[in-house]
């Protein structure tokens, strides 16, 4: 038998009941069998939103105790279906009401003062982490199984970002040396608390939303991992969205400049920059459900070589259009470099920029909910406030993306994509494309996007096996 490592990453969704619970515990056992194994685990689903929406309530002076009382009933009748074992019972249980009773001072304080900052919220997001490690140790160990619950803040070391914290790679590759390694040799499967870390002094930081994906594949690269198994509530990553395209199919097999594009453009399964330290490692994670485990995406660097030219057909929906125009920007040195410079001091995300060669007009698109901003910031400026300058807004749009690496090898995609989209009755307001040629943006009307999905999606043309020319 070949050995293996892995990290297995476990959504907050299976916890919510005993089958996926047993699910998890035997997908370990199976992994465990066959080599060592690290554990990440999300939070019970929902709970992170609970979570926030009481600090959210707390600055504003609501009384949230109760909310407090109802969660921590919730872990606890969870532990009591979940752990069959009396003493590991009580051991996940005082350690569930050591955790979820910080709460009441936490946000009592906040509730006082009024004031909820990124610094306060990271301290209190991960919670839901932090109680799930001990519910799913004690049912391992009730099963059998050696396990010992890890905060994530142990070993993953991040910058102070709070709310989207970046790791240091090689603070987390020490500690994980120090702190899980011996865990590891002694037999024993380490349970670690997604989505937090902490800075270098101790402070608790958060890695962005879904982050728990993230904190996997940074174990994966620094231990290293021979794979990353990320367990989902769905099957994999799929061609479009299937609740819009019934005929969407699994991807079976996805580079890691894929899957990256996927992600940016609304495919949540996976956390974004989750696929950074994987590619690095060159690590391939495996994206599966524990309902259906036969069926999986696999990221890896090498294209699939029965690919389609078009891979996936994915969109954002809550996004805004925003168009500079004048005739005293031509010719004008770093036009897009202060827009860019403006969007970032006001904390605006560009999502997709395109600029004419004429330089008279940039349009790029941002989340729907900065649109506002970007605009008043754009109209404030010296730049391109004055009256010769036009700054508008578009909000009933939406970003339409094809992504392939087949597309690369294959002259006239860009034709055959547009050519669908006009014979669907789909007009085309804005369209970017990479140096990358994996990548295909455009921008129509919101109303459209369910049409343009289609007319791509059932283009077979489009979605082909890729003919390479030959080498001379």
């Amino acid at each position: 038998m070949v050995y293996r490592a892995t990290v297995e990453k476990f959504g907050g969704s299976v916890l919510r009941n005993g089958e996926g619970v047993s699910k998890i515990i035997n997908a370990i056992k199976t992994s465990f069998a066959q080599g060592d194994v690290v554990v990440v685990l999300s939070a019970v689903s929902g709970v992170t939103d609970r979570l926030i929406s009481m600090a959210e309530k707390a600055e504003k002076g609501i009384n949230v105790e109760n909310e407090i009382d109802f969660l921590l009933q919730d872990h606890l009748q969870l532990i009591n279906n979940f752990i069959s074992i009396p003493e590991e019972q009580k051991k996940a249980t005082d350690k569930c009401k050591e955790y979820i009773e910080i709460l009441y001072p936490m946000l009592n304080a906040i509730s006082r003062l009024k004031e909820l900052t990124p610094r306060t919220l990271d301290y209190i997001a991960p919670f839901g982490e932090k109680v799930a490690i001990y519910i799913l140790t004690h049912a391992l160990i009730s099963a059998g199984v050696a396990a010992k619950a890890i905060d994530g803040e142990e070993v993953i070391k991040t910058n102070d970002n709070f709310g989207n914290a970046f790791p240091i790679f090689y603070e987390c590759q020490r500690a994980f040396k120090e702190k899980i390694l011996p865990i590891i040799k002694d037999g024993t499967i380490p349970v670690i608390a997604g989505f937090c870390g902490s800075t270098l002094k101790g402070i608790t930081t958060t890695l962005g939303r879904g982050g728990s994906d993230f904190t996997a594949t940074i174990l994966g690269a620094v231990w290293p991992a021979d794979e990353v198994i990320l367990w989902k509530d769905v099957t994999g990553l799929m061609s479009a969205n299937p609740k819009i395209i019934s005929t969407a199919e699994i991807l079976e097999k996805v580079t890691y400049a894929e899957a990256a594009e996927l992600a940016h453009f609304g495919a949540e399964v996976l956390h974004p920059r989750c696929l950074i330290p994987a590619k690095k490692k060159d690590i391939p994670i495996t994206i599966k459900s524990l309902f259906y485990p036969n069926k999986r995406t696999i990221i890896n660097k090498k294209p699939d070589e029965k690919e389609g030219i078009v891979k996936a057909i994915v969109a954002l929906e809550d996004v805004a259009q925003i168009t500079v125009s004048g005739e005293a920007m031509a010719g004008v040195p770093g036009v897009a470099s202060e827009i860019f410079k403006l969007m970032a001091e006001n904390l605006v995300n560009i999502k997709m920029i395109s600029m004419g060669s004429s330089e008279v007009n940039v349009t790029f698109v941002v989340n729907l909910e900065d649109g506002e901003r970007a605009v008043r910031a754009l109209k404030r400026s010296g730049n391109f406030g004055r009256v010769w300058n036009n700054v508008e807004i578009e909000d009933d749009i939406g970003v339409c993306a094809v992504v392939g690496e087949g597309m690369k090898f294959t002259p006239g995609v860009a034709g055959k994509v547009f050519s669908a989209l006009g014979r669907a009755g789909v007009n085309i307001r804005t369209i970017a494309q990479g140096s990358s040629e994996l990548n295909i943006s455009f921008v129509v009307s919101r109303k459209d996007i369910p049409k343009a999905l289609k007319a791509i999606h059932d283009a077979t043309y489009l979605r082909a096996p890729v003919k390479k020319a030959k080498q001379a």
